[in-house]
């Protein structure tokens, strides 16, 4: 690598890095968010983390998590910072497939994927699904090392990907049925190639010089350095054992619950369940149509569709397998989402880098062709929407613009919490900026609890109840219940309160918020309290 392309490769990893961790806690926590800082919270008690088979995630995360609020503290900062870091780093090692793929291309490609709305959006969210993208295409290095000359660190990042996506979230298997039909595909390909592009066993003393650029392929490889790089069968064998030891340590809670590694299994009948199933007891709520992920890349992911379009024809002419690989790749993962009715927007994340490495490739391509001034105007143009969508979709005020962190029509702020959250959480951290003491104010949070469960986890004063729960003393210093509750509540309470309408999310069910007035007066300036104390009947009959 040149001087001058490692500044640019720093200078877009820095780039990606800024845009994912800037104003880092400016979107409302999401349920999931809140969900996943209740595990780590229960771990703290529980020693582990208690695989759940039927909760469709593996364990790494929440250790991840774990270790930074232990390191860091609580808040949103230090519960997103790990994906973050991950999200950089799956652009960072974008620049490692030089060995196989011309710098420019992967420039483009790991730019596209910097300014990606989805890479950015989900990044800022403390959900496993960024972790994915980066060990699949760690696990595509290693691979593709392999077939090249086999040396311990191909292996080992061979190995380490696969480890990772078992680590990370059940539909690593839906990827590795795409690489097995893409590297099936290669082999094909190859076989029934004309005559005149195959080249005869003599020419290629190594098959997988395939891998190499262009200029490299017809190297010789030097013996002796060949022999001493590659990885022997005994080096294969410790290196499996170790990664299958980091998948029972994690799975088994590092031997605190033996009996959770059965989920490794278990969960593939509740997978599938999921994914298909309809009617009563099944989520076919989430079930859409064979085309959304489709249309989500016609909103926002102009460079990843156009890889994607161009995936199906450049297979064909004698390619190198590294393009050939990465086209037909990205091509049936997108198609195994597509085809599985259950469908959620953030599965789209470990389906981009392909589609973006082809994109990068064809415009390496038209620049030897066309020349950079004409293609920088393309790429310029074909990235330009996809980089205003990324700030408006991260960045937007709410109800400025017709997209922002909570609301973009559900495509990707998916079942997003509201601004309302800060109608409670604002006011509650100003009370205890000026008064520690504060911290240990009374609340009563009726119904859905997420994200405010973690977010006032370590608030010792503050209790949740079900449907089907109430308080002895139904008075405290701030409530938040649904609209069901309204008239229940109410009739019980005796101190004087600011009374706001609070929306959990678009879609959910009306709610009320409740702050005390002698707790939250002084905060609350040049309004009238809403709700009055009263005094019930019975005490009334009771004073006669």
């Amino acid at each position: 690598m040149t001087t001058r392309q490692r500044w640019l490769s720093m200078l877009i990893v820095a780039l990606a890095f800024a845009l994912r961790v800037w104003a880092l806690d400016y979107k409302p926590a999401h349920s999931d968010e809140g969900v996943n800082g209740s595990f780590i919270d229960s771990m703290r008690t529980d020693g582990c983390y208690h695989y759940q088979p039927d909760n469709y995630h593996g364990p790494l995360h929440f250790y991840v998590l774990f270790a930074f609020q232990q390191l860091f503290g609580r808040s949103l900062w230090t519960l997103r910072m790990p994906t973050v870091l991950i999200s950089t780093a799956s652009v960072a090692l974008l620049f490692a497939f030089r060995r196989f793929l011309p710098f420019r291309a992967l420039a483009i490609a790991a730019l596209a994927m910097a300014l990606s709305p989805a890479m950015i959006f989900y990044a800022r969210y403390a959900i496993h699904e960024s972790w994915l993208p980066f060990f699949t295409m760690l696990a595509c290095l290693g691979g593709i090392g392999c077939a090249r000359r086999r040396s311990r660190c191909d292996v080992w990042a061979f190995g380490l990907g696969l480890t990772g996506m078992v680590l990370t979230k059940e539909t690593y298997a839906l990827h590795w049925f795409a690489a097995a039909f893409a590297l099936g595909g290669v082999w094909l390909l190859e076989q029934f190639a004309p005559q005149s592009a195959r080249r005869t066993r003599a020419d290629r003393p190594d098959a997988a010089s395939l891998f190499l650029p262009k200029q490299n392929m017809d190297a010789e490889p030097d013996p002796e350095i060949a022999v001493a790089a590659q990885a022997g069968w005994r080096d294969m064998l410790r290196i499996g054992a170790v990664c299958a030891g980091i998948v029972v340590a994690f799975y088994s809670g590092f031997g605190m619950d033996w009996n959770r590694v059965k989920g490794l299994w278990k969960t593939w009948e509740q997978m599938f369940h999921k994914g298909v199933a309809t009617g009563a007891n099944t989520e076919d709520g989430h079930h859409k149509e064979m085309f959304y992920f489709a249309k989500l890349l016609l909103d926002y992911e102009w460079p990843a569709l156009a890889g994607l379009a161009a995936s199906l024809f450049i297979v064909l002419p004698a390619r190198s397998r590294a393009l050939r690989f990465f086209a037909l790749f990205g091509v049936a993962s997108f198609a195994a989402y597509s085809l599985i009715p259950y469908k959620t927007p953030w599965c789209m994340l470990a389906v981009l880098p392909p589609l973006f490495i082809v994109t990068g490739w064809m415009a390496d391509r038209l620049c030897n062709h066309a020349g950079g001034t004409a293609v920088s105007v393309l790429m310029s143009l074909l990235l330009a929407q996809p980089t205003l969508d990324a700030w408006r979709l991260n960045f937007g005020a709410p109800g400025r613009t017709r997209i922002n962190p909570t609301n973009d029509n559900r495509r990707y702020a998916y079942v997003q919490t509201t601004w309302d959250i800060n109608k409670l959480l604002v006011p509650l951290r100003e009370l205890e900026s000026r008064d520690k003491m504060n911290h240990y104010l009374r609340g009563h949070i009726f119904g859905e609890s997420s994200p405010l469960s973690w977010q006032l986890g370590d608030w010792p004063n503050v209790f949740f109840f079900g449907d089907d729960k109430s308080p002895e003393n139904y008075d405290a210093d701030f409530l938040l219940l649904p609209e069901d509750r309204v008239a229940e509540v109410e009739a019980q309470l005796h101190g004087i309160y600011f009374k706001e309408s609070y929306l959990p999310r678009d879609y959910g069910t009306q709610s009320w918020l409740y702050l005390s007035y002698e707790r939250f007066g002084p905060v609350i300036a040049n309004r009238i309290p809403e709700l009055h104390p009263r005094v019930r009947v019975e005490e009334v009959e009771d004073a006669r």
